[in-house]
């Protein structure tokens, strides 16, 4: 079993909510607001590796996003930037987005098994619960007493990653999805869940040389040289 280092990093993100009152005609009902429209949801596949691609894995352009559900880069990303990569090059077939995810430690890992355990056709709105409340589950984590962060440090990885996943609310958001706690017990003792995000963490390292997230690849290359955020749109000619 490989050792996973017990490191933490806080990262919250705080957004902010506008609220406009619906017009009031004099003599008639008020007006009922527009239907808004749901947002496109990618179709997800599955690669050999087990990571999920959203979009059409034909799609020319193939992108490579490696993250982590404890990075608050990486949630920034998804809150901002990922919505105009769905809507203008997912959404058209232009562009594919593979999610690779990561652990820095024993959190970041813990999240990427819960998430690799949703059901078919739940991966996306549970990929996007982990990382649009972060800042809650997150937070609660990293400012857990000496007693439980010492639940996160020691023992068997299963172990530790089920302590996590307890502490963090994770069986809750994952019921939330329909994956019961036996069967997310069940993924988190399985080693090919573990092995697959510990290997993507050794891909990032031989790609960058550490372990920065999120980075980009398109079609095998760091976006723009360097695999920034801000080079990856542009490296999509956007």
């Amino acid at each position: 079993m490989r050792k996973i280092v017990p490191s933490f990093v806080v990262a919250a993100a705080l957004g902010a909510v506008s609220l406009a009152a619906a017009p009031v005609l004099a003599g008639k009902p008020a007006a009922k607001p527009a239907a808004k429209a749901a947002p496109y949801a990618p179709k997800v596949t599955m690669t050999a590796a087990g990571n999920p691609i959203l979009g059409d894995p034909a799609a020319p352009k193939k992108v490579v996003e490696y993250l982590s559900y404890a990075c608050g880069h990486c949630a920034h990303f998804h809150g901002a930037d990922y919505k105009t990569l769905r809507d203008t090059q997912i959404a058209t077939g232009k562009v594919s987005l593979e999610i690779r995810p990561i652990g820095h430690n024993i959190v970041g890992v813990a999240a990427a098994m819960a998430v690799g355990c949703s059901k078919p056709g739940y991966f996306y709105r549970t990929h996007a619960l982990f990382l649009e409340t972060q800042g809650t589950w997150l937070t609660k984590i990293t400012g857990a007493n000496a007693a439980t962060m010492k639940t996160f440090e020691t023992g068997d990885a299963v172990s530790r990653i089920k302590a996590v996943a307890r502490y963090g609310g994770f069986y809750a958001m994952m019921a939330k999805r329909g994956t019961s706690e036996a069967q997310l017990n069940a993924c988190f003792a399985d080693p090919k869940g573990l092995e697959r995000v510990l290997t993507n963490g050794e891909m990032l390292g031989k790609a960058t040389g550490s372990m920065p997230t999120p980075t980009f690849l398109v079609n095998g290359q760091l976006a723009g040289g360097k695999g920034t955020v801000a080079a990856l749109l542009p490296a999509l000619g956007k």
